[in-house]
Formats: C-alpha cells, sequence, structure tokens
C-alpha cells in the first residue's frame, strides 16, 4: 500500500504535461492580398501571415483571432489589417499584428471588403444591410439596406460597388454610395442549372460579371443589360475562387477538387487545367502569377504563360489524411504523424516497466517468492477505483481550463455557448488521450454517489453518460 502514492503521483503528473503539452494548428489559406513587395494570407484558423514576394520568406505571422479562432472574412488599406469573426464585431490590427481596437456592429457581419485602389470606405455586410465605415475618419459613414436578401460577398471596379446574395446582385455608386440597379438570376432565358445554387464569388471586368456558386457553376453577366447571359457547369462543388485577366478566366472548386479551371471570357474551356497537389481553397491572379491557396497548407505560385509551378510559399509540412466534401463548416483533421501516438506509446511501455518491477518486488518482499495471488494482491493494490475518478476528473478539468484560457493553440475552434462539448469533438479527432466529454460527466456522478450503493452509482454514472450524449447530439443543432 505503501506505494499507490508513488504511482499516483506519476500519473497525475503525466496526465498535467500531457494536456498542457501545445497540439499543432494548420489552417487553410482563404483569402490572399497583395501590395508592391508582400503577399498577405489569412487562413481559416485566424493565422495572418506576411510574405516578401520575391523570395517566398515568411516576413511575419500571428493569431488574429482568440475568444473565436475561425477567420469569416479579411482585408487590408495597406496600413491596417481588418478580421471578421462569428461575432459582431471587427477586430482592426497593425501590420505587426498589435491588436489597435474592434468596431462594433449592431447585427452580425456577413462580409467585409477594402478597395485598395481607394481606400476610403471598409464596406461591410450586415445581413439584408450595408454599412459603410469611413476608415479615414473612423466613423460609421451610413447603414442602408442592401437590395439584397443576404449579402455574401462584395467587390468594386471603378464606377460601382457590388453586392451578392443568394440569386442576386444589386449595384452602387461608389461615389454617391447610392442603390443603382438589382441584377438576378431569374432574368436568365434558359433553364438554371440548380434553381437553388447561392452566388458565393464575384469578380468584375468591365461590363461583364462573372460568378461562382454554391453547387459549382459560373455565371456570366451583362451589365448594361442586367441580366445574367450564361451558366456554364464548372466545378462538382461550391466554387471556392473566380478570378480574371482580361483574357482569361480562373475558377477552382471546394474539397476534394485539386485543379485550377481555365476558360475563355465567354466561358468555354480555354487551357489544360493546373493540377495541384493538395485541394484548393484561394485564388489570386497578379501580374504573371496565379496565387493558389492549398487546403491545410501554403501557396502554389504558378506562371500564368506556361502554367508552370514557380515556387511554393508557406507551410505544407501537414498532411491530412482525407479530404471531405467541403459542407461549409469548417473540419479538424488528423495529420499521418500524430505527436501524440509516440508519447502515448512510450508512457504506455514506461508504465508496464514501472507495475511490473513494482509487482515484482513487493511479491517477492511479501511471499519470497512469485505467486498469482502474490501478482493479483499487489496489482490490487496500486489503484482503486476512487483513483482512477480523480485522475480522470482532474485531467478533464485540466483540458477544459486550458481551453479558456488558450482556445487557439489548443481548441482551433468551436462554437461560442458550446465550447465544452465542441472541446470535445477536437480531442477525438486530433487523437487525443481522453474523449472527456463523456468520460468527465460518468466520472462525476459516479464520485458524488461513492457512498451510496453499488447499483445506484451504476445507474447515476449511465444517466449521466446518457444526458452527455444527448446534449452532444441535439445542442449543435439548437
Amino acid at each position: 500500500m505503501t506505494k499507490k502514492p508513488k504511482l499516483i503521483t506519476f500519473l497525475l503528473i503525466f496526465a498535467l504535461f500531457f494536456f498542457v503539452m501545445p497540439l499543432a494548428v494548420s489552417g487553410s489559406p482563404v483569402k490572399m492580398i497583395s501590395d508592391e513587395s508582400f503577399l498577405y494570407v489569412a487562413h481559416d484558423d485566424g493565422t495572418i501571415e506576411t510574405f516578401d514576394k520575391d523570395s517566398g520568406s515568411l516576413e511575419s505571422s500571428f493569431q488574429s483571432l482568440t475568444e473565436n479562432p475561425y477567420l469569416w472574412g479579411f482585408e487590408t488599406d495597406g496600413n491596417k489589417f481588418y478580421v471578421r469573426s462569428y461575432e459582431n464585431k471587427i477586430y482592426v490590427f497593425d501590420m505587426e499584428g498589435r491588436g489597435l481596437g474592434e468596431i462594433e456592429l449592431e447585427s452580425e457581419s456577413s462580409a467585409i471588403y477594402i478597395d485598395r485602389k481607394n481606400p476610403k470606405f471598409l464596406y461591410v455586410g450586415l445581413g439584408e444591410k450595408i454599412m459603410f465605415w469611413n476608415i479615414e475618419e473612423w466613423r460609421p459613414e451610413k447603414t442602408s439596406e442592401a437590395q439584397n436578401t443576404y449579402i455574401n460577398t462584395i467587390t468594386s471596379d471603378d464606377r460601382y460597388l457590388y453586392l451578392t446574395s443568394e440569386e442576386s446582385i444589386s449595384v452602387w455608386d461608389r461615389e454617391t454610395l447610392t442603390f443603382v440597379k438589382k441584377l438576378s438570376r431569374n432574368s436568365y432565358t434558359q433553364p438554371l442549372k440548380n434553381e437553388d445554387s447561392v452566388i458565393m464569388k464575384i469578380t468584375v471586368f468591365g461590363d461583364r460579371i462573372y460568378t461562382g456558386h454554391s453547387k459549382g457553376e459560373i455565371g456570366i453577366w451583362n451589365l448594361t443589360k442586367g441580366s445574367l447571359t450564361k451558366e456554364i457547369d464548372a466545378h462538382p462543388n461550391e466554387v471556392k475562387g473566380v478570378v480574371t485577366d482580361g483574357q482569361y478566366l480562373y475558377s477552382i472548386g471546394s474539397n476534394p477538387n485539386k485543379d485550377v479551371k481555365i476558360w475563355t471570357m465567354e466561358g468555354e474551356p480555354a487551357k489544360e487545367d493546373v493540377e495541384t497537389e493538395r485541394p484548393t481553397t484561394g485564388l489570386m491572379l497578379e501580374g504573371n502569377n496565379i496565387y493558389v491557396g492549398a487546403y491545410y497548407g501554403g501557396i502554389y505560385v504558378y506562371d500564368k504563360n506556361d502554367l508552370g509551378l514557380v515556387r511554393k510559399i508557406g507551410n505544407f509540412d501537414y498532411i491530412p489524411t482525407e479530404t471531405p466534401q467541403d459542407t461549409g463548416v469548417r473540419e479538424t483533421e488528423t495529420s499521418e504523424y500524430n505527436p501524440i501516438i509516440p508519447i502515448i506509446i512510450v508512457f504506455f511501455l514506461f508504465l508496464v516497466a514501472v507495475i511490473g518491477l513494482e509487482v515484482y518486488t513487493s511479491t517477492k518482499r511479501k511471499e519470497k517468492k512469485i505467486t498469482k495471488k502474490g501478482i493479483a494482491d499487489s496489482l490490487k493494490s496500486f489503484v482503486s477505483i476512487e483513483d482512477i475518478l480523480k485522475i480522470v476528473i482532474l485531467s478533464s478539468i485540466i483540458i477544459f481550463v486550458i481551453g479558456l484560457f488558450n482556445t487557439t493553440s489548443i481548441f482551433p475552434n468551436y462554437i461560442p455557448g458550446l465550447q465544452a462539448i465542441y472541446y470535445f469533438d477536437i480531442f477525438v479527432k486530433r487523437g487525443a488521450f481522453l474523449p472527456v466529454w463523456f468520460i468527465l460527466l460518468p466520472s462525476l456522478a459516479y464520485w458524488i454517489t461513492k457512498k451510496k450503493k453499488r447499483m445506484t452509482r451504476y445507474v447515476s454514472s449511465l444517466v449521466a453518460l446518457v444526458i452527455a450524449a444527448i446534449v452532444y447530439l441535439v445542442a449543435p443543432t439548437l
């Protein structure tokens, strides 16, 4: 019995070490912006990176989001970064990543945009409204009804501002900030490819507007006529990027697509697809280069003329084991090399060695020889079920505490208000040691009723497990 506290101490120290150890977080590039010297890359986990465009070297990197680390929007005016999260606010940083404050919004932001050629306003979609935030005077200029059902994306040219919603595009005068006209998919004279497909991306060249849709179509619009003139089946699922240089149109699809498609301005296949090693997540054109964001990786840079790979920018060390269909909800994947697994193996072997040595020495000391009864008695003396529950409860609590203070590096995503439930998801998908949510509640129930009859303890633990399962399955749908 004298050896039991030492074993318990050893296990508790291991539990503390295991869960404090940081877990790697890798994100996918979802937005790229460039200026004369630098490429700014925003990842879906909130990481903002700055690269030297000529050398591809990383100049700086910082984590922009902590409370809800999933990036929904990213813009820069050349002096500040603007980051949109799930909450009703926009975070503002200087170019070195130092926080400058927040822009409080009256409702959840649906899109943000800055025209970097004339960065006077930060255009903020607020569902069915558009807010014009004056960057120069740092105040809201005005808020208007957007003439859209729900703003998905915003862009501009030298004349107009364009807001896309589910099936339409509203056009606004940039100088007067007034509504000009509305273009609708219902204007198309041919049957729509998918009536429930939603406009997600937009790019403009002259009087032509190109839109990427949620079911994989690309729409070609005539601004002068105010109508949709053509739809093409571009990708098998959501169009993640559509850009043009005036000569060709370039597009990418969501997971598991691994190619960049090139079209004529009339929407006909123009060149052979550019095949990438990983699924594509972001797309940008600049000069003679095509920049393609890689799923859980960095940036591919291709030559626009010969379509050859010029270089890779960023980190490609993380290797996802699978690339599921993109459902619009971020998923956390498990790497082929999981640093947790060798730790568990080493710990298990060490624990077996420690217990084996303790059993051997204690049995030899008491019985003078090794017997089955002596081994059984020694094993029973190590840890009682109450001791195991202490370890389980303590380890689970450690996870929750770490999550409260370090959500970015330990728990890369969750829905606000449901952190405890989604912590479980994150750890299971990353190969963690304890399925916290389903162990903590039954353990607490057993511990609270430890002085009751055995059947009472078992029933209370079972009830707690059922409650945990119901909450886990039902709460995310509320």
